[in-house]
């Protein structure tokens, strides 16, 4: 029995008759985008870029968090600038160009520069203007996925778009192989860059794509002032049970990943993984993730995105005590030296949770949101989780002071509370019988 919103958007049927080519181009912006994202992964090709620079626990711990926090942070500020705008493609448009020009600049200093400061330098600050052009896109982007999208298809045009993107996110990590082990012509940090070109090329492509979606114009709201905008986001978690119960779960998701960006490393510094099972990992991870998508986008449609994110969440807590108990018990098993090859079992397991998260974390959003209040819900959760990723930049001084597996309990703790918080939600798609 599949759900159907309880909240009918009067966009979606403006919507209909450009469904299928809103579709194909969502697709399309979104695979290509998670196939240049697998060749510079942040959690292993670029932690382990950083690594090999020598750079500190904190500036790899670093990696992760400012990603992901300049994706949400900004959004809640962004919501009151859009209010007032019915359509917001060129809004996404303009981000598009400064991220196209912060990949490429990435990529000319690794495949120019030795130096390991300058190389540490010039990768942090156009990744840093990416991160936060992509946090000004991503509302414009969510507002217009849930115009041209119905409710009911949300979970297979997600699921679609992280189904086709792991399936070139394969092919890409034998591209990350190759290239770290030096067999595509380019020696350290310039295979490095080789990689990072051909994901900005990759990014450009991906963007340009998402230009062709027919968007319809949306309702606007008279713009009050910040102050008053914000006055009225605070007082969304006290009045709605249900949102406050999701900004928990995906709260306590994002600050369990204060590991991921050391699975790589740890695997490397304490299991004695070489540069070629970074390619490995990859592989795993992504591949995970692709079989999963099979199965998340089903639930979506037909359970609902409450059940996919409860999944999710419990994939997570494996996921965690998995890596923590991974040293001890490999050795005390007596197999030491196939430790680093099982440890791949991790990165499929963040593989399949990332994507349900993915899944389930912005369709049940977009199903919680109000269509009036639809950029202010968004805005405030991708705000407030933006503040949740920006404190697991802290996990380098934690590694240095609990250990790489004192990390892995804590984001294990993490995780239970998130599966907790999740089971609390309530479906907000009735059930309807089709037939």
């Amino acid at each position: 029995m599949p759900v159907s919103s309880g909240r009918a958007a009067s966009g979606e049927a403006t919507a209909l008759p450009h469904l299928r080519r809103n579709f194909i181009v969502g697709v399309t912006n979104g695979a290509l985008s998670l196939m240049a994202e697998s060749l510079t992964d942040p959690a292993l090709v670029l932690t382990w870029f950083l690594a090999r620079l020598s750079a500190s626990n904190l500036l790899i711990g670093l990696v992760v968090p400012l990603r992901d926090a300049g994706w949400f942070l900004p959004q809640l500020f962004v919501a009151h600038y859009l209010a007032k705008l019915p359509h917001k493609l060129p809004t996404y448009t303009a981000m598009s160009v400064v991220r196209g020009l912060a990949w490429l600049t990435m990529a000319v200093v690794t495949l120019t520069q030795r130096s390991p400061t300058v190389l540490i330098v010039g990768f942090f600050v156009p990744y840093v203007v990416n991160s936060l052009a992509s946090g000004w896109a991503g509302l414009p982007f969510m507002d217009i996925v849930a115009k041209t999208i119905p409710a009911a298809r949300r979970g297979s045009y997600f699921g679609t778009r992280l189904l086709v993107g792991g399936a070139l996110s394969v092919a890409g990590s034998l591209v990350v192989r190759y290239a770290l082990s030096e067999q595509l012509g380019r020696t350290f940090p310039a295979n490095v860059g080789q990689l990072m070109a051909i994901a900005a090329l990759l990014t450009v492509v991906s963007l340009y794509a998402f230009h062709f979606v027919v968007e319809p114009p949306g309702e606007v709201r008279e713009v009050a002032s910040l102050s008053a905008h914000l006055g009225r986001a605070a007082g969304i978690p006290r009045r709605d049970r249900n949102f406050r119960f999701f900004l928990t779960t995906r709260v306590m998701l994002m600050v369990a990943q204060i590991a991921t960006p050391f699975f790589a490393v740890y695997a490397s510094r304490e299991l004695g993984a070489g540069p070629e099972m970074v390619g490995v990992y990859l592989a795993a991870n992504t591949t995970a993730a692709l079989l999963s998508n099979l199965v998340w986008s089903r639930i979506s449609d037909w359970r609902g995105n409450r059940m996919v994110l409860r999944l999710a969440a419990g994939l997570g807590l494996t996921m965690a005590l998995l890596a923590w108990v991974s040293g001890p018990s490999t050795r005390a098993w007596g197999w030491t030296t196939a430790a680093a090859w099982l440890f791949a079992i991790v990165f499929a397991f963040l593989g399949a949770f990332q994507s349900g998260a993915s899944v389930g974390g912005m369709g049940l959003l977009l199903d919680i949101a109000p269509t009036r209040d639809r950029a202010l819900y968004v805005g405030l959760a991708n705000s407030v989780l933006g503040v949740a990723l920006l404190s697991t930049s802290v996990g380098g001084l934690l590694v240095d002071w609990l250990s790489y597996r004192g990390v892995f309990l804590l984001a294990t703790g993490c995780y239970a509370v998130g599966l907790w918080a999740a089971t609390q939600l309530h479906e907000p798609r009735r059930v309807t019988r089709v037939g």
